[in-house]
């Protein structure tokens, strides 16, 4: 199955996540770090990277791990097999991110879109379409 893993993370508002980015050669004291986007390739990297508590990782893991990394590191388009990489994955995710990320991560690899509430301007116009619907049923 292939991926874009420039994909970003967006929270439960579906706002986009941004992480700060270390300081460049050029930066000075008191200068605002640049934010970029938190790509679906570093949750990725984070499910399968991060130890499971309490749980020695085996030769085997190391080496799906490794095969992992390396195949989401060469290019953001790739593809990955469902039953071992995606499988692999989902697996480490379960045990090591955090509900949001597990949950977008879940999303992304069985590519369904986010579930996201609407915006604000929809949201207004669906409640005054119930408003509407309550009086004309009274």
């Amino acid at each position: 199955m292939k991926f874009n893993l420039k994909t970003p993370l967006i929270d439960y508002e579906g706002k986009i996540q941004t992480e700060a980015q270390p300081p460049g050669p050029d930066h000075k004291p008191g200068d605002q770090l640049e934010k970029l986007p938190v790509t679906m390739r570093q949750v990725i990297t984070a499910a399968v990277r991060r130890d499971v508590s309490g749980k020695i990782t085996s030769p085997e893991e190391k080496e799906r791990i490794y095969h992992i990394m390396t195949i989401i590191w060469k290019k953001w388009q790739v593809e990955l097999s469902v039953d071992k990489d995606v499988a692999f994955i989902m697996e480490r995710g379960r045990q090591t991110l955090d509900d949001l990320m597990l949950g977008r991560l879940t999303d992304f690899l069985n590519n369904r879109e986010p579930d996201v509430p609407l915006p604000k301007e929809d949201q207004d116009r669906e409640l005054l379409e119930q408003e509407k619907s309550k009086k004309a049923a009274n």
